[in-house]
């Protein structure tokens, strides 16, 4: 099974992020990882930045369940 790749600036794309916004994720917050690097380039599977979108809680209010009664 072939997956798809994704650059660095694609991969940011994808997950709605600037370049320096998934790279802020990588290195401060550590939350994600590249699955190799060439050359100076980090390469993603979309597998990889589909997890990570499922750990992130969209913006905004909670759902109206987490709210105290």
């Amino acid at each position: 099974m072939d997956e798809e790749l994704l650059s660095t600036k694609e991969a940011a794309a994808y997950v709605g992020l600037s370049v320096q916004g998934l790279k802020h994720h990588l290195y401060q917050v550590k939350d994600l990882s590249a699955d190799a690097k060439v050359g100076q380039t980090l390469i993603f599977r979309k597998s990889t930045l589909d997890a990570f979108l499922e750990t992130k809680r969209s913006p905004g209010r909670p759902p109206s369940s987490a709210e105290p009664s």
